[in-house]
């Protein structure tokens, strides 16, 4: 019953700025009706489903609600926003619709669904009767401009669409419609002012990864191929951000003869208002965009890139069978299909499905061997343990990027952390090092280059050194400051390695190494109660097989006899130059 209470005390705070709707005082009195203590109980059943992340069952007690409230527009909005967040425009779009008829005044997100719905079916002069004029708020009153201006060019009228773009609306979004221009008069036909137009923006620093594949495309089609790969090599092509400039390379490699670029009405539109709401998923994060991105794929089902970031906005919302299904939906043809496909192996990896893991991270690379993808390939084979392939991918990497001068120290430590694990240690050493040259200071390469060299009894003094420079920068991380105390400890030099291990399982608890190696540490100065405790902690975080395997065996058997003399050397000062 307390756990009941807490709950419905929690729904009952999380309404009390609600908007005017029935009289809920005296709903919760004896005299309330039926009817409005029913709706009350949708309302509070919505909130909760909402703030428990189940939009679909939020969006039908919402619904409910609104069957007995339905002047209430609050509720109407609430509704209409659970349907966008759960990815069913239709019963968005649906609902928003009956709104337009009843008594409630029609709330702005279920006049933008209700505009983009008309704006689907061809229903143009719809648009700007719904939009025009009305206080939508800053965010929507931008896209409602975009979608405004996209009713006029879908019905032939370049000019107006094109004023209604030259109007401010006192936002971010303002500095970018540029691109919106360069599309309405891509959709007119008009290609020589549209790759004018997306010049300028370029030029101005205005690059949009989106708009500069269109511009390649464009200069492609007039046969100014160096023109292209120039706009091409201004930018980082391999990178996750370029997809379509790195799908386009490839096209051009392989010959591909181009010819006129031409949108519909609805890609153009979608194209539109792809760009202010990418911005706001990067400004604003949560689950905002998601609602938004669904009005995207409503005007344009292929417009994949937004598929990638909806399906990348979910699982970051702990939403990943929905993530899943949106990324299996995206077809082989698509640029997008090699960045879905990467996507697809870790959420596969992360359901414990490690066959189509491996399945669609050989999709990925066959299908974009982008230097992005392949490094997501490359983590993902070492996260799976993985370490051959983790090894022929990230080489790859590693050798490309020296073909090309590219200094990555992130692609150098993969190879050597990898390489290690194959027991290949001088070529991990080699790329570790490589690694440092690049950024000398980095706390996870000193400190693993330094570990693995403990951990082989090598160049102790040297490893020393490297991970107390890693301490130094990182003195909060537990993995770091266990790797000194494993050096003390390897060093022969228990009391120390006790203090400082003891100090990284304080900053990472759930650590199985780090509670391992205080269970060895604690062994040699003769604490055999408290090492056999901390072995046995270790079973409770989920050690690899090798350290499984040698608890078990520590735990029937221990270390052998505890050090007479475990030495001390100033830990009190040592330590209070750690912290």
């Amino acid at each position: 019953m307390r756990i009941l209470v807490s709950v419905v005390c929690l729904l009952l705070a999380s309404c009390t700025s609600a908007p005017a709707g029935p009289d809920w005082q005296s709903v919760l009195s004896n005299s309330a009706r039926p009817q409005e203590a029913e709706a009350y109980g949708d309302y509070l059943a919505a909130r909760y489903a909402a703030i428990s992340n189940e939009p679909s069952e939020a969006a039908v007690r919402y619904g409910r609600a609104l069957q007995r409230s339905p002047a209430n527009a609050d509720v109407m909005e609430k509704a209409v926003y659970e349907w966008l967040l759960a990815g069913d425009f239709d019963k968005a779009a649906k609902l928003a619709r009956q709104s337009r008829e009843g008594p409630v005044d029609v709330a702005p997100i279920a006049r933008l669904v209700t505009a983009i719905d008309a704006y689907r079916k061809g229903e143009y002069e719809l648009v700007a009767e719904l939009l025009q004029g009305k206080d939508l708020g800053a965010f929507n009153a931008s896209l409602a401009n975009l979608l405004i201006a996209w009713s006029f060019e879908a019905r032939g009228d370049t000019e107006t669409a094109l004023m209604h773009l030259s109007q401010s609306n006192g936002d971010f979004v303002d500095q970018l419609k540029v691109f919106s221009q360069a599309y309405v008069l891509l959709h007119s036909g008009r290609n020589d002012e549209a790759l004018a137009t997306l010049q300028i923006a370029t030029q101005s620093g205005l690059r949009l990864p989106m708009a500069l594949a269109v511009e390649a495309r464009l200069l492609l089609a007039e046969g100014r191929e160096d023109d292209a790969r120039e706009l091409m090599q201004a930018v980082d092509v391999e990178s996750a951000a370029n997809t379509l400039l790195f799908d386009l390379k490839q096209q051009m490699d392989a010959g591909r003869e181009f010819e006129d670029v031409k949108i519909d009405a609805r890609a153009g539109a979608a194209m539109s208002l792809i760009v202010p709401i990418a911005a706001l998923a990067n400004r604003t994060g949560g689950d905002v965009s998601l609602a938004y991105l669904n009005m995207v794929l409503a005007l344009d089902p292929t417009e994949h890139g937004a598929t990638i970031m909806l399906a990348d906005g979910l699982n970051r919302n702990d939403r990943e069978s929905e993530a899943l299904v949106a990324l299996e939906n995206v077809p082989a043809g698509s640029a997008y299909y090699g960045a879905a496909q990467s996507m697809l192996a870790w959420l596969y990896l992360s359901e414990e499905d490690k066959e189509k893991a491996k399945l669609a991270a050989a999709n990925a690379v066959a299908a974009s061997p982008a230097r992005s993808i392949k490094v997501q390939v490359g983590d993902l084979y070492r996260t799976m343990e993985e370490f051959e392939q983790a090894e022929i991918v990230l080489a790859g990497v590693v050798e490309n990027d020296q073909a090309v001068d590219r200094r990555d120290w992130r692609a150098l430590f993969a190879l050597g952390a990898t390489r290690e694990r194959l027991q290949k240690f001088d070529e991990a050493e080699e790329a570790l090092k490589a690694a440092l040259e690049i950024e000398p200071n980095r706390p996870e390469v000193l400190n693993y280059l330094g570990y693995s060299w403990i951990d082989r009894g090598k160049n102790i003094p040297e490893a020393f050194s490297l991970i107390r420079q890693a301490a130094n920068l990182r003195p909060d991380a537990g993995y770091i400051v266990d790797s000194l105390g494993w050096a003390y400890y390897r060093m022969g030099r228990y009391t120390e390695a006790v203090r400082y291990l003891e100090h990284a399982a304080s900053l990472d608890p759930d650590d199985a190494v780090i509670n391992d190696h205080l269970g060895d540490a604690y062994w040699r100065i003769g604490w055999r109660v408290q090492a056999r405790y901390q072995w046995e902690r270790v079973k409770l975080f989920e050690p690899d097989e090798k350290t499984l395997s040698s608890v078990m065996e520590k735990l029937q058997s221990g270390l052998g006899p505890a050090v007479t003399n475990p030495g001390d050397g100033g830990v009190v000062q040592e330590l209070e130059e750690l912290n």
